[in-house]
């Protein structure tokens, strides 16, 4: 069942700190409630969200200055797309090696679990640069609260 013919965004623009992201996390829940999405699929997008949110600010600028980061949430044809832009130093997380989760902890390399995770919650990640400006387009297909109560 088709639900929004329409594209839905909103559009946010945040430090880099990791004290912006309850309010980015806030947003979403209520973005969830309402559009009647599952309490899961809010879960899994807030989560996808605030590993790509943290590895800009951890790993994205040499510097100590401040930087802005600008993230589109948008529901279209029944798919969650959120967009983040950055004008950190480039990294395409479609490129990072997978972790072998199958080795013991202590023997794996450090780093990968939280690209490995995005790409096992979302249902689709796209990455490109344009002016400067690191583009990561994660996508999951909508899940309806109303519709799983059925």
């Amino acid at each position: 069942m088709q639900r929004n013919i329409m594209k839905i965004i909103k559009n946010f623009i945040v430090k880099n700190r990791l004290s912006e992201f309850p309010e980015l996390a806030g947003f979403l829940a209520i973005f969830g409630r309402e559009h009647q999405l599952t309490d899961e699929l809010v879960f899994d997008i807030t989560l996808a969200l605030e590993e790509i949110f943290s590895n800009i600010v951890f790993y994205s600028y040499a510097d100590n200055n401040e930087h802005r980061i600008e993230i589109h949430i948008g529901l279209q044809d029944d798919e969650i797309i959120l967009e983040i832009r950055d004008d950190g130093t480039p990294f395409n997380p479609l490129e990072a090696p997978k972790p072998d989760i199958r080795r013991p902890f202590s023997e794996r390399e450090p780093g990968g679990l939280g690209i490995f995770l995005v790409h096992n919650l979302m249902d689709a990640l796209d990455y490109r640069t344009d002016q400067g400006k690191n583009i990561l387009v994660l996508k999951k297909t909508a899940r309806y609260a109303d519709l799983e109560a059925s």
